[in-house]
């Protein structure tokens, strides 16, 4: 469960058919300025793509992080740290 929400394909599929337009979400991501509420974020995202075992996915997730202030040796010792 992330942000109470279930992580089955059917609940990810009718959440990501809600949300169609990605580059208008990712914009949404880019503006969060909490430092918990981003490391937040990006883990839950690190635990999803884990779930799918997608490299686009990973290569997606350091391109939002690096925006949010984490290159990928940040984000790497951040998903450390934490798992």
């Amino acid at each position: 469960m992330f942000f109470g929400i279930s992580d089955t394909p059917a609940v990810m599929s009718k959440l990501m058919s809600k949300y169609t337009d990605a580059d208008a979400l990712i914009e949404v991501v880019l503006t969060i300025k909490p430092f918990k509420a981003k490391v937040f974020l990006l883990l839950t995202c690190d635990d999803l793509i884990k779930s799918s075992d997608n490299s686009e996915a990973y290569e997606l997730l350091f391109n939002i992080a690096n925006y949010m202030g984490y290159d990928k040796t940040k984000m790497r010792s951040l998903i450390n740290r934490y798992t």
